[in-house]
């Protein structure tokens, strides 16, 4: 609220002078998808050298320990030097390698 139109501060009003309106308009989401959707967003989801959050992050639990496995990735793939029969070099580059860890060995074995 402001004290008047002339003033440029906002000040932020008490709980108890809220006055809040519920279900005015029509939903665009039913309350279990938009639920749903809020417990989702509450994933954290690092980037990986790519760039991008994996889709599998926060999904995928340990078998033998239920702890959370995690998404290791390289940037670049395995790179290959050869030399053909005519003894031209040639270079040759894998995909990445997209690999998941258990957090609680991965814990153990920097230890």
């Amino acid at each position: 609220f402001k004290n008047s139109y002339k003033d440029k501060k906002v000040k932020r009003a008490n709980k108890e002078d809220w006055v809040v309106f519920d279900d005015t308009q029509e939903p665009i989401v039913d309350e279990e998808t938009w639920l749903l959707a809020q417990k989702l967003r509450q994933n954290v989801r690092k980037a990986d050298p790519m760039g991008e959050p994996n889709v599998l992050t926060g999904k995928i639990y340990c078998a033998d320990c239920g702890a959370p496995m995690y998404n290791h990735r390289q940037r670049k793939g395995r790179e290959r030097i050869y030399y053909t029969t005519k003894g031209e070099k040639r270079i040759s580059h894998s995909n990445p390698a997209d690999c998941y860890e258990c957090s609680t060995y991965n814990l153990a074995y920097q230890k």
